[in-house]
């Protein structure tokens, strides 16, 4: 998420909401393909405490992006655990091996 606004009680951020793997199977495991980022503008009000729940004052369709697989898998990205907030740093391939075991292991819990 990236916070692009502040004000009035409310959060605007930008984030992206859903992503899409279209690997190349031709590819024979060389990480060809996209990932295709859809982004929205959210805007939230801002809690007052902690277990408040977040309400959602407008979602808008903000623009695509994509990415070659390729370059993902070559990179390392920071990620932050949302419960102790701690950051640290994960290799892209780990990512898209990740998503890899996921699409695997739902197809043949759900065959």
């Amino acid at each position: 998420m990236t916070v692009i606004n502040k004000a009035l009680g409310n959060t605007t951020s930008i984030e992206s909401t859903i992503v899409t793997v279209e690997r190349n199977l031709a590819g024979q495991g060389r990480n060809l393909g996209q990932l295709k980022l859809i982004y929205e503008k959210i805007t939230t009000q801002d809690k007052k405490n902690v277990d408040e729940p977040t309400v959602t004052v407008e979602r808008a369709y903000f623009g695509t992006m994509t990415v070659e697989i390729a370059d993902v898998a070559e990179r390392s990205y920071s990620i932050t655990d949302p419960t102790t907030g701690e950051v640290s740093e994960i290799e892209g391939w780990k990512i898209i091996a990740g998503i890899k075991a996921i699409g695997d292991a739902t197809y043949s819990e759900n065959s």
